[in-house]
């Protein structure tokens, strides 16, 4: 567990040299469209292909590499948040893309959310419970919604780094 204690002071950051953050300039990508041509040209040059099939190849979900990237880019300082959000399905299909193409077996898509399915396993009882009325549709679809859930690959996640500056 991290020390709570070991978190900066309040104000520590205006000791430094304005602008001597990357959060503090201007993002490099504004617009959606500026974003997706350097995600597309990222995974798809020969070196971001290989990297991306490799890390899939040992392991790693389709969705933790989107993350991975898109938190990345972030704390770059190449675009904001905002832009993060709004990208990040896109990188995600575009890393299933790139599975699907390099014909990778096994693909894991998605993270086990343990908790999440805690909680999921706890509801089902009660939806599925002997006797319980279904009488709307919106039961019947949480009903149909929460019995699928829980199907995901139990292997474990690797480990892997992808360089997202741009090389120029």
């Amino acid at each position: 567990m991290p020390n709570l204690l070991d978190a900066p002071i309040p104000g520590q950051s205006l000791t430094k040299p304005p602008k001597s953050s990357v959060l503090e300039h201007p993002p490099r990508f504004v617009k959606k469209e500026e974003l997706h041509d350097f995600f597309f040209q990222k995974l798809t040059s020969e070196k971001g292909f290989k990297q991306t099939v490799l890390l899939l190849k040992a392991g790693a979900s389709a969705e933790s590499l989107a993350r991975t990237f898109m938190y990345t880019g972030v704390m770059q300082g190449l675009y904001n948040t905002d832009l993060m959000l709004t990208t990040a399905e896109d990188v995600y299909y575009l890393i299933l893309a790139i599975a699907k193409v390099a014909g990778v077996e096994n693909l894991r898509t998605r993270e086990k959310d343990a908790k999440y399915e805690e909680f999921v396993d706890s509801l089902l009882p009660a939806l599925k419970r002997e006797g319980a009325a279904i009488d709307t549709p919106e039961e019947e679809a949480v009903v149909r919604i929460f019995s699928g859930l829980g199907e995901m690959d139990d292997t474990e996640e690797s480990e892997g780094v992808f360089n997202m500056e741009e090389t120029e």
